[in-house]
């Protein structure tokens, strides 16, 4: 019997050394065993889903789907595929190291379908592990007037605030030498446009329509429409674009609001951050009027920063907003700020639990 207890017991250390060290892991934000299926690989994808809507023959209307390496490993893609030819797949990048990001880019090919199609697609990874994601396109082809748009949805995707982003939208017709673009309309401030014609002649007329968002543009997620408004044989048409943007800071930090309570006055407590941008810079100074604070930073330059924020507990109790300003030599000196709440515990309070855990110890 007492044999049996005694491996009982190895066994039930076993499994919680085991539980302990996957917490670690999932702490760390490395990839979770295969146990958890293909969550692992989901969480890396944004959106699941894309219908194009109404498309007019022959263009090819194209989304991309934004796949961002959350994890310490190197992923990789092995294949990506589509059970339809209705979709040609592709992918901008089949290793990601941590925080880089790839495009799996989706065309809907209107001119060699009719109708209403669907297609899956798939994106296999073996590493760290075996996994696959898959992502459903939709769209209608249909036969419309002479009138050409190579697409009718554009996508900006992740836009750095201040850096130019553009995107071209090819408009023909065929069969009328008057035909012209007359205007270009939006329900967003912040988009510009401007037109080239690229050719006119008896049998076809072609423009570029460019569109850019403009340095204005707020910071998040943004949507709305353009109208292409063109002169037809003297009728007045107008052709609607989608557009979607998500723009963010030159420099990131995750968290943007920092948690500490309850800290005991005195208390020394470090927390880890990171700091991020789209290439490799320095953090030269970070700053606050709180004097409870300081940073242990890398001072060489790379795109990921890990910072330790160190805290000492402030001797009045209370909860405090204190803000962190991280000034970096991005640009001119690109800043991100981190707000850190507070709870400082009063000492009698402090006083009492550790009177109390004392007396308890002594019962015992």
């Amino acid at each position: 019997m007492k044999f049996r207890n005694s491996a009982l017991a190895s066994i039930m250390r076993q499994r919680i050394i085991k539980f302990l060290s996957l917490a670690t892991i999932f702490a760390l934000g490395t990839v979770p065993a295969k146990a958890t299926g293909q969550e692992w690989a989901r969480k890396m994808f944004k959106e699941f889903q894309h219908d194009f809507g109404m498309v007019t023959k022959p263009s090819r209307p194209e989304h991309r789907f934004e796949i961002e390496n959350i994890y310490e490993e190197d992923i990789r893609i092995r294949d990506i595929f589509s059970s339809c030819g209705c979709t040609s797949v592709s992918v901008t990048s089949r290793v990601l190291k941590t925080y880089e990001k790839a495009y799996v880019v989706c065309k809907f090919n209107s001119h060699i379908v009719d109708g209403p199609k669907q297609a899956t697609v798939t994106v296999r990874f073996d590493a760290p592990f075996v996994g696959e994601v898959q992502l459903v396109i939709k769209g209608n082809a249909v036969r419309g007037s002479g009138v050409r748009l190579s697409t009718n949805q554009i996508d900006f995707g992740q836009v750095t605030n201040g850096q130019s982003s553009e995107r071209v939208i090819q408009v023909s017709r065929q069969g009328s030498p008057n035909f012209k673009i007359d205007n270009v309309l939006s329900t967003f401030p912040h988009i510009g446009v401007s037109l080239r014609e690229n050719y006119r002649g008896r049998d076809v007329v072609a423009y570029d329509v460019v569109a850019r968002l403009k340095d204005s543009v707020p910071k998040g997620y943004s949507q709305g429409e353009l109208f292409i408004v063109v002169d037809d044989n003297g009728q007045m048409v107008k052709f609607p674009v989608k557009f979607t943007a998500q723009v963010v800071a030159p420099v990131q930090i995750s968290p943007e609001i920092l948690t500490l309570s309850p800290i005991k006055p005195g208390e020394v407590v470090t927390r880890k951050v990171i700091v991020k941008a789209d290439t490799p810079f320095k953090i030269t100074d970070v700053t606050s009027h709180c004097r409870a604070f300081r940073v242990r930073a890398d001072s060489t330059a790379k795109k990921v920063h890990f910072v330790d924020v160190i805290y000492t507990g402030e001797d009045d109790p209370g909860r405090y907003e204190r803000v962190l300003t991280f000034q970096t030599s991005i640009g001119t000196g690109a800043t991100t700020k981190m707000k850190a709440i507070v709870d400082i515990i009063p000492k009698s309070e402090t006083t009492t639990k550790e009177a109390s855990v004392t007396k308890t110890d002594v019962g015992t």
